[in-house]
């Protein structure tokens, strides 16, 4: 948000994060129209009760089938490598953890993006891959979808999902063993127990 006294600066990092937000708002709907076009993917996640096309766009998910198709579709939107790369976007790591979600702040504007492997994790990955960049250790995943102060806390991206496609509408993934202080402290600024 701008006020009236904001500094050039300000306006500066306004308009990058407007800009962030865009680029991964595009990425998201590129990659959920590719979500729907992997066998693979979809039987992956069946497997895991997610079956409901309606609700895996609106959970935020999707599939980088290919680093190269990504990079050229985003580039019919004005997007640059140059951009991408800024983000953390250009990746190899897409090729292990094709499968992404959507990761939004929580006024509910896209703040970064995670990927997971599809089965089995290769040896020397991480299950999941996170973007690089600040606050996904500050905000829960999927706080901005929870309505009044209290939470279901669970460590995983897929947890969270899973409880909230049954109706538990308060699920949040921690990403972690453990709540960092940072969490504490943003849920203790929104009341939050």
């Amino acid at each position: 948000v701008i006020f009236h006294k904001s500094t050039p600066n300000d306006y500066e990092k306004y308009n990058i994060e407007q800009r962030k937000a865009y680029i991964l708002e595009t990425l998201f709907q590129w990659a959920s129209i590719s979500l729907f076009e992997s066998k693979k993917a979809l039987d992956y996640l069946s497997k895991r009760g997610f079956n409901d096309k309606e609700y895996l766009v609106r959970m935020g998910l999707g599939l980088i089938s290919s680093l190269h198709e990504m990079i050229n579709a985003m580039a019919q939107y004005g997007i640059t490598n140059e951009e991408l790369k800024i983000l953390g976007l250009i990746s190899k790591k897409w090729e292990t953890h094709p499968l992404i979600g959507l990761w939004r702040n929580r006024a509910g504007q896209p703040w970064t993006m995670w990927g997971r492997c599809l089965g089995s994790v290769p040896e020397g990955e991480e299950k999941y891959y996170l973007l690089p960049g600040e606050g996904t250790k500050s905000t829960p995943y999927l706080l901005h979808q929870v309505k009044g102060n209290e939470l279901v806390i669970v460590e995983g991206f897929l947890d969270a999902l899973v409880l909230n496609l049954f109706g538990e509408n308060r699920a949040v993934a921690i990403v972690g063993v453990y709540i960092t202080q940072d969490q504490l402290k943003t849920l203790g600024r929104l009341h939050i127990k």
